[in-house]
């Protein structure tokens, strides 16, 4: 079953933590502006396939992977990182 997920809401603001930006070293403007937007988060799932995309008047940050497969993330800081999911099975 394929579905999109679509959040607007502010507890997502967290994400944006400008002390996080600041140790990162993005200047007091940036810092502000990430503080103070609301960043929405679509999700969208094509069988094993997914999608995450987190917009913020600031900035927009892509994600694509497949479940079950090793896919690399760059975080802010630039440093890049291998990620593997998996499901759980009970």
């Amino acid at each position: 079953m394929d579905f999109k997920i679509v959040l607007e809401d502010e507890d997502l603001s967290s994400t944006c933590n400008t002390e996080n930006l600041c140790y990162a070293g993005a200047n007091w403007l940036i810092r502000k502006m990430a503080g103070a937007s609301s960043p929405d988060l679509d999700i969208t799932q094509e069988g094993n396939k997914f999608h995450f995309k987190l917009h913020s008047l600031v900035q927009t940050k892509e994600m694509d992977f497949t479940v079950d497969e090793e896919f690399e993330e760059t975080q802010q800081s630039g440093v890049v990182m291998k990620v593997f999911s998996c499901t759980l099975h009970n």
